[in-house]
């Protein structure tokens, strides 16, 4: 069987321009809401985040797992590809008995 002729060189992306960009997205419309100004001056994103703390002082579990995981980042997943290089770092988390000495 013979090749087939296509529009495409090898190795050249069927869509060179990418994905049409949109007029508006849900994140530049959160973030435009958030820099908006309370009535006192204070910075709209400054009254969520106090408003989270709260709630989270409060034992709000919800409000606690996202504040933990917006300063510590997201844990580890279990089926998180790790690099080889890196994985003596993370195996701790998996055999904690490893780490009591």
């Amino acid at each position: 069987m013979g090749k087939v002729s296509t529009s495409w060189k090898p190795g050249q992306s069927g869509n060179l321009k990418g994905a049409p960009k949109r007029e508006w997205t849900w994140a530049g419309v959160v973030q435009e809401a958030v820099e908006q100004l309370e009535e006192d001056g204070t910075p709209i994103k400054s009254s969520v985040v106090k408003a989270l703390v709260r709630e989270a002082k409060r034992g709000n579990i919800l409000a606690i797992k996202e504040l933990m995981n917006r300063m510590d980042g997201m844990p580890v997943q279990p089926n998180a590809e790790i690099p080889e290089e890196k994985l003596e770092d993370y195996l701790h988390i998996y055999r904690p008995e490893k780490n009591e000495k």
